[in-house]
């Protein structure tokens, strides 16, 4: 019974986006679409354009010095507060999916071993301090790292399923574990980050699948920067495709 739970707690953790994305990842369509907007637009650019386009006016009395710079920075400041305020929102729905019982949350407590086994984070952790960047939540003087979120309708079809054999849905072959479900999952993560750019060639795109695993994937078994380019192919491509065509539709 032991080994079983352990086995759900890893499968369940393995399902899990990092919470470092998973305000995005579980994100409502609209507001992924305002984040996705929003990130196409350049606050630097917006800066550019005021200074070039003060540059053409006269320079303002020293009473209206103020004012002048305020109206300058005033596009910059509004893309960032407008990522800002969409973010924030995004963030906070994931408290909510948590609260609700719609997303679950697991993690390690640290420091985290090659033999640790992750855990479920208690229910009312939505209410903790998260560290979203480095996928951290502080609850009740406890901590967990690397904590992934999954959707309850994955949680369940993993328990529900949990007498069956881990490597038979992992594996190719036995003894060769694969990693084409985590290189899928990092050209999802990446697609909805805006870092997938169909115009420019697959191949371009697999360094950001490899830094991607490294970063959120640490217990693959093959070093994810060691991965070879027909490894990723393999996996990378159909989805490619697909979004390619999607786009010209």
């Amino acid at each position: 019974m032991a080994e079983r739970a352990t086995d759900q707690l890893e499968k369940l953790w393995r399902s899990g986006s990092p919470l470092s994305i998973a305000w995005i990842t579980y994100a409502h369509p609209e507001l992924k679409a305002q984040w996705t907007e929003l990130k196409g637009k350049s606050a630097l650019t917006a800066l550019s354009a005021s200074v070039e386009q003060a540059g053409q006016q006269e320079k303002p009395d020293p009473i209206r010095r103020v004012e002048f710079v305020q109206n300058l920075l005033q596009p910059a400041q509004a893309i960032l507060q407008d990522r800002s305020d969409v973010k924030g929102k995004m963030q906070s729905n994931i408290r909510e999916y948590m609260k609700n019982g719609h997303a679950f949350a697991y993690g390690f407590e640290p420091p985290r071993k090659l033999v640790s086994v992750p855990v479920e984070l208690p229910k009312g952790v939505w209410g903790g301090k998260f560290d979203w960047d480095n996928s951290t939540i502080t609850y009740a003087g406890l901590s967990f790292v690397q904590v992934r979120l999954t959707t309850r309708r994955i949680r369940d079809e993993i328990l529900d399923r949990s007498s069956e054999p881990f490597e038979s849905k992992t594996s190719t072959r036995p003894g060769r574990p694969t990693v084409g479900p985590d290189i899928e999952e990092a050209f999802h993560a990446l697609h909805e980050a805006g870092e997938i750019d169909t115009k420019s060639s697959a191949s371009s795109h697999y360094d950001k699948i490899r830094e991607w695993l490294h970063r959120y994937k640490p217990d693959l078994p093959v070093e994810a920067r060691n991965l070879g380019h027909e490894v990723i192919r393999k996996n990378f491509m159909p989805l490619f495709r697909g979004l390619k065509k999607n786009h010209k539709l």
